[in-house]
């Protein structure tokens, strides 16, 4: 394994690497710009740190001189992952960074990593929150027991999941359409129906062919098709899809 060129293992292969785990730990009784001073000393280079420039960054310039045992959990974080950019990475590794936050301190951090991931940064976020890691990542691994199961962008990791296309139907008469999709050969699977907002609903999963010959049946039939929308599965669908049944 490589990072940057370099074999990884090596003091070499943590340069331009950066990230804190789990909680991070700091200096209560000091301001968060004191502590930024003791962790740029202990990292022990000769360049003079950027620490105004990273409070910046976190949105913490204005709390900068308070103690951190005044902060949020939320502002924490903040300022652990301006700890870890006073290095200036070029990839930042973030471990489960809204762990314990509330939804306002889970916003903040997000949008912070929408924002220095947009500015160029690579980040590496591992999260059990799958919905977190939809909304902000380009490209997802899925990892169980220590196997590398599926990587790609989203779309592409969705397709080697080999889901089948789902749909929910909104229907005017759902017995007639139960007997139209029950008895096509596109169909692969059907649902029992269950009350709508446009009527009954049904979900059906469809095979190669797509769901064009499945409308065009049911037209055909005499249905009233008052809704066809597309189920889009989640990546928490495909992590358990793919996870299901290893050892």
């Amino acid at each position: 394994m490589r990072l940057f060129g370099r074999p990884v293992g090596g003091p070499e292969s943590r340069t331009g690497l950066a990230g804190f785990v789990d909680a991070p730990g700091f200096y209560g009784y000091l301001s968060a710009r004191d502590n930024l001073k003791i962790l740029a000393a202990a990292d022990g280079r000769k360049k003079e740190p950027p620490i105004e420039r990273v409070l910046q960054t976190v949105d913490l310039a204005g709390r900068a001189k308070d103690r951190v045992k005044t902060y949020s959990t939320g502002m924490k974080q903040r300022l652990a992952i301006a700890a870890a950019l006073l290095r200036e990475p070029e990839l930042l590794i973030l471990d489960e960074p809204t762990n314990g936050l509330d939804p306002g301190g889970m916003r903040d951090v997000r949008a912070l990593v929408r924002r220095l991931a947009g500015e160029g940064l690579t980040i590496f976020l591992s999260s059990h929150l799958l919905a977190e890691v939809e909304g902000l990542c380009n490209r997802v691994a899925v990892i169980g027991h220590g196997r590398l199961l599926a990587e790609g962008t989203i779309s592409e990791v969705m397709g080697d999941a080999g889901a089948s296309p789902e749909y929910r139907l909104a229907v005017g008469n759902a017995e007639d359409a139960l007997g139209v999709l029950r008895a096509s050969g596109s169909v692969l699977s059907v649902s029992e129906p269950a009350p709508g907002e446009l009527g009954e609903e049904i979900r059906l999963q469809v095979g190669p062919g797509g769901i064009g010959p499945v409308v065009r049946e049911l037209v055909a039939a005499g249905v009233e098709v008052r809704a066809l929308v597309p189920v889009r599965p989640s990546l928490e669908d495909l992590f358990l899809e793919l996870t299901e049944g290893e050892p």
